[in-house]
């Protein structure tokens, strides 16, 4: 897999970065991933040691990553929550979600803690929160692809029968090792080593697109964003999701020797059926949607669709399609002005959403790789979706008195010494940056939370 390009985060948790690539990841932000001191701290009785990067994904357990859901989905959330047991929210009913009258009026909250302050200072303040949650499921994506590329748990390993098929295997792999195998009897593997040279290569392409988008965001570049964020979430999110929702289809269509198989055009009726095989496949289907999904990024018909700005951002005049017509003696967005913030509305309404599923597709395709950590995969569910019901205040309350339950009573200030005090945004930066402030000196303190699992 010399080929496939070590993302950002490689150089930070000490992987090597010496596979072929274009260019090279930025340097880490401070704070972006939240590299721990060396230090302890003691929750409900247990000694946790703190270590430079987040805890291991790879082992020899199953694991299903889950992340969150849109506002329309909220009782799935709930139903999600209830399901792993870390919220007792009641019988799973249609509810009021918001009935936080009890924590008094609700501040906006404008920073997690994930990312630096002067890098959020163009984007609007009542969408930092979702901004660094992109970044977080972001994140999260790439620890796991460094790691597993790192532990090469996407080589195929073959005990070939003898010598002469051995020989014969190397004569033809030297070109072609995926024929190699094939052409001396071992066409499960060669299909395995397919499938999985393909994720890890187009996960990481995927990333690298995504990073430079909201990157762009950061800058009020916003055409330059949709135009980075239109290939993987409209191109990779769909081959990854067919490749987990139905392995077998994907793969005869990929070594058909047919590439227009594999287009657009002809997978234009298959796109739902892809999602909705896909989205069973995850630990959150009960509250990811595949028809919505389709709607977002598909539907130019759709006042929800990002269809629209995907297109303008590419083309300078559309005229296809009337959805996408553009209007009269104008060029698409170029006369736009950096300072409105109505795109970042529609791009922060839905976005969070979207890579959310991507989020899932990517950490269900790397389970079936290799099996993961349980406990990985317990806390990828608690943060990821405490973290989406907090930015989206679903139940925000009722989260901010389990965590201030399960951890205020022993959690207290390593600078004064003060009992932590579970505040909506200490909650969120819990969940998402692994860390609290004090609200008595304001001083920040790390909080390993993944290691609880």
């Amino acid at each position: 897999m010399a080929d496939v390009a070590t993302c950002r985060k490689a150089k930070d948790l000490g992987y090597p970065t010496n596979c072929g690539r274009q260019g090279s990841w930025p340097a880490m932000p401070a704070g972006a991933q939240s590299d721990y001191t060396a230090r302890r701290f003691r929750t409900k009785g247990l000694a946790l040691m703190t270590w430079g990067t987040a805890p291991p994904i790879l082992n020899n357990k199953a694991i299903r990553e889950t992340r969150t859901l849109p506002r329309f989905c909220r009782n799935g959330l709930l139903f999600l929550l209830q399901t792993f047991g870390f919220i007792l929210f009641g019988p799973h009913h249609d509810t009021p979600i918001d009935n936080d009258a009890d924590v008094g009026p609700r501040q906006l909250m404008q920073h997690i803690g994930l990312i630096p302050r002067n890098r959020l200072k163009w984007v609007p303040p009542h969408l930092r929160v979702h901004h660094e949650y992109c970044f977080f499921l972001h994140d999260q994506c790439v620890h796991v692809l460094a790691e597993y590329e790192a532990a090469k748990a996407h080589h195929v390993t073959v005990n070939f029968q003898s010598k002469a098929t051995a020989d014969e295997f190397s004569r033809i792999a030297a070109d072609d090792p995926i024929k190699g195998l094939q052409a001396t009897g071992y066409p499960a593997e060669a299909r395995r080593a397919a499938i999985n040279h393909i994720t890890m290569a187009m996960v990481s392409d995927c990333l690298h697109h995504i990073y430079e988008g909201l990157r762009c965001f950061e800058k009020r570049k916003v055409v330059v964003a949709f135009n980075l964020l239109r290939k993987p979430l409209k191109d990779n999110l769909l081959y990854l999701a067919w490749m987990l929702g139905d392995e077998d289809d994907f793969y005869n269509a990929f070594v058909s020797g047919n590439p227009e198989v594999l287009t657009q055009k002809m997978l234009g009726n298959k796109r739902l059926s892809i999602l909705t095989k896909a989205v069973a496949k995850t630990s959150v289907s009960s509250v990811i949607d595949p028809a919505l999904l389709n709607e977002i990024l598909f539907d130019r018909k759709s006042a929800h669709s990002l269809e629209l700005v995907f297109q303008h951002a590419v083309h300078l005049v559309t005229d296809l399609h009337i959805e996408l017509r553009t209007t009269p003696q104008n060029f698409n967005f170029i006369f736009k002005s950096y300072a409105d913030d109505d795109t970042y509305d529609g791009a922060y309404e839905w976005l969070p959403y979207v890579l959310l599923f991507l989020s899932h597709i990517v950490m269900s395709l790397f389970d079936r790789m290799h099996p993961m950590d349980e406990g990985a995969r317990l806390a990828h569910m608690v943060r990821t979706v405490f973290a989406y019901a907090l930015i989206e205040n679903i139940k925000d309350s009722s989260i901010q008195k389990y965590l201030e339950e399960a951890l205020s009573e022993t959690l207290k200030c390593t600078h004064c010494g003060a009992k932590a005090r579970m505040t909506r945004s200490n909650a969120a930066m819990i969940a998402v940056a692994e860390s609290f402030r004090c609200t008595s000196c304001r001083k920040k303190n790390l909080l390993p939370f993944s290691y609880l699992f």
